[in-house]
Formats: C-alpha cells, sequence, structure tokens
C-alpha cells in the first residue's frame, strides 16, 4: 500500500529512538520493495551491531583509563618490544599487589586453607545465600570457590568441573554457614553450559 513504509518510518520515530544511520542502513540493506518486517529486522541488527561496538569502545577507553592511572601512580612501567607493548610491575607495584592480597584476605572470616584441587567429569554447581550478617564468611566462600577454580555465574552461584573436598564441607559447618549452602552434581548438563 502506497505511504506504508514511510508510515512506519514515521512511527518508528515516534515510538523508538533510533538513529538516522541505522534506519538508513537497514533500509538499504533490506533493499528494494522489501516488507516492512525485513526493513525493521535489517535496521535492528544495525542497531544491535552498532550498541556492541560502542559498549567494547568504551570498555576499551575505561581498560586504556585504568592503565594509565595505574602508570601515572608508578606502579606500572610500559615498554615497546617488537612493536608491542609490554607492561610490568613496578616495585612499587609489586608493594601495592602485596597489601592489596592482604587486604582481601583480611575481608574473609578465615584465611583460604589450601584445598586439594581435584578435577571431576561432572559439573558441580554451588549455589549459596549467606545473610548479610555473615557478609565476612561469605566473602570467605567465594575466595575459597575461586581457589579451587570454580568460575562465578552470579555472585551466589559458582559452577566448575571440581570436586568440592570434604575438608572445604567441615569447615562451612565449622562456620555456620552449611545450611545456606547448596551443593549440586549435574549428570546432564541440558542446556546448562559451563562459563567461558
Amino acid at each position: 500500500m502506497k505511504g506504508e513504509i514511510t508510515l512506519r518510518i514515521l512511527e518508528s520515530f515516534g515510538e523508538v529512538a533510533m538513529g538516522m544511520a541505522d534506519l538508513f542502513e537497514g533500509f538499504l540493506a533490506a533493499g528494494y520493495g522489501a516488507s516492512i518486517g525485513k526493513i525493521e529486522f535489517e535496521t535492528s541488527k544495525r542497531r544491535s551491531a552498532r550498541m556492541r561496538r560502542e559498549a567494547a569502545q568504551q570498555e576499551s577507553r575505561r581498560y586504556q583509563k585504568i592503565l594509565y592511572k595505574l602508570k601515572k601512580d608508578g606502579l606500572l612501567i610500559e615498554q615497546i618490544k617488537n612493536k608491542s607493548r609490554i607492561f610490568s610491575l613496578t616495585s612499587r607495584g609489586k608493594e601495592k599487589l602485596i597489601k592489596l592480597r592482604e587486604r582481601l584476605r583480611g575481608k574473609s572470616s578465615r584465611p583460604i586453607r589450601e584445598y586439594k584441587k581435584e578435577s571431576s567429569s561432572t559439573l558441580t554447581v554451588v549455589i549459596f545465600d549467606i545473610p548479610e550478617v555473615r557478609k565476612k564468611r561469605r566473602e570467605w566462600l567465594r575466595a575459597a570457590l575461586s581457589h579451587l577454580g570454580m568460575r562465578l555465574i552470579q555472585k551466589s552461584v559458582w559452577m566448575g568441573r571440581v570436586k568440592i573436598p570434604r575438608e572445604l564441607i567441615n569447615d562451612l559447618r565449622n562456620l555456620n554457614i552449611l545450611e545456606h549452602v547448596e551443593i549440586f552434581e549435574v549428570v546432564r548438563a541440558g542446556s546448562l553450559q559451563e562459563a567461558p
């Protein structure tokens, strides 16, 4: 119908903040005589790609700011070798690293024991809901799970192909947080996938 595409374009501008470039590229990519659905699909595809590029650029800028601050504070030194940028810690940076490790370990209610790391053919999922009043114990558990090689899925959900040591279970019991922790072994994962 005559004017249908124009109407849809005008409605799109009224409903959603859309960049002119995204709309134009979507219109061109859809081709002459394309349906409204095809134009919307192509426009959406371009908008999503642009948003991903912008997010990547933002992350890159944030990373560059952090590197700049670390160099400015004298914690990192940058060298160019074979046209590549190589960063290394300065002596001041090494001292800062030691202090940060001590401070972060100080947040946990007890030092992280060197639990025996043992891989497993099954996927282990640890989910916990430790109350705020036991925040230090919650931080300790996160550090212990990370030390075992488990990966963070959400703040209170960890996953990995590792066996949970009996000593860790005993420590959970001794800290009175075992009742707030669930440990599952997944035999058939289905749509559950390991984190990258």
